[in-house]
């Protein structure tokens, strides 16, 4: 009896022991950590290859805890492009008050206006009701007072000036068929930059982006065509365009209208005149591959004058 009566006793005070060991482990909260999330907007114009944007986590003080790979005190994470990355976590051991800021570095980008803003991240470090820690976190924007929810860097790309130049073609105060005149855009030194085909009486040409701040000209005119019956507008329309940015950083286009030196306003016209028989001078000659092809032309001609000489009244004396 007594046998049985210390093996009982030793068992029971075997299994008060195995709870007493094992309750820490089990009751212990697990240190607090934080995973801060960081999102990168873009806007405007963006760059054919996306650019990385480095963004910095530094810890105020030293010895604060910090995302693993962190390097004196400051850790570096990359975003490319427009996306949204956390931080490695961050765990806390100590009841404390630990203070951090987040920014962006500057792009390169010369079209690039890049969020300056620092976020300041406070890690309030306290004791919990079951003996363990609690975290608490509080992000304020630049020097304000008021919580921020999230960070967010807002990074503008400029937006370019675009223009596109227009004209009016007429034949004889009407409206052309389509294809029938021709039309150039050069630029300041004559170079042909574009050249276009009337649709109807509408000359449309195609639009330019400039993304320089500057005065840039250009000229249009009408490319001569080659029918003698048709007397072409030789007008010149010299365009200015002054390029600068505005308060949002994209740039802005102003455009003036010269003709023959005087300041022009409204749509540049062509206006072409077809010529009567009288007015025609100096035909060109055809080439023998043109020869058939101005035979009737030249038969009406001689037709034409030959009546007129026959009919022409004589000198009398």
């Amino acid at each position: 009896m007594r046998k049985s009566l210390k093996r009982f006793t030793t068992l029971l005070i075997f299994m008060i022991l195995c709870l007493a060991i094992g309750s820490p482990a089990v009751l212990a909260a697990e240190n607090p950590s934080l995973e801060l999330g960081v999102t990168v907007k873009l806007s405007g114009t963006l760059p054919t290859t996306p650019e990385d944007f480095l963004i910095k986590l530094a810890a105020d003080e030293i010895g604060n805890p910090m995302p693993e790979g962190a390097l004196n005190g400051v850790y570096t994470m990359t975003v490319t492009g427009a996306g949204a990355i956390t931080f490695p976590e961050m765990t806390f051991s100590k009841v404390g008050i630990y203070k951090y800021r987040i920014w962006q570095q500057p792009g390169s980008d010369p079209n690039g206006y890049y969020d300056s803003t620092i976020y300041h991240l406070n890690v309030l470090i306290t004791n919990a009701e079951d003996g363990g820690l609690e975290i608490t976190s509080l992000l304020y924007k630049n020097e304000e007072t008021d919580k921020s929810p999230d960070v967010i860097f807002d990074n503008h790309y400029a937006n370019p000036a675009v223009v596109r130049f227009t004209a009016e073609k007429l034949l004889d105060g009407n409206i052309p068929d389509d294809d029938d005149f021709t039309f150039m855009l050069t630029d300041a030194e004559g170079a042909v930059l574009q050249t276009k085909r009337n649709l109807s009486e509408d000359v449309i040409f195609d639009e330019i982006a400039i993304r320089e701040t500057g005065t840039n000209v250009y000229y249009l005119r009408e490319q001569k065509g080659s029918d003698p019956f048709i007397q072409y507008d030789p007008s010149v329309y010299k365009i200015t365009v002054d390029v600068s940015k505005n308060q949002a950083g994209d740039y802005v286009a102003t455009t003036t209208i010269e003709r023959k030196g005087q300041s022009y306003s409204g749509i540049p016209i062509f206006n072409n005149e077809t010529l009567e028989f009288e007015d025609i001078e100096d035909l060109p000659l055809p080439s023998t591959g043109e020869a058939k092809t101005m035979f009737p032309l030249a038969g009406v001609i001689l037709i034409l004058s030959g009546t007129y000489l026959s009919l022409k009244p004589k000198k009398t004396r």
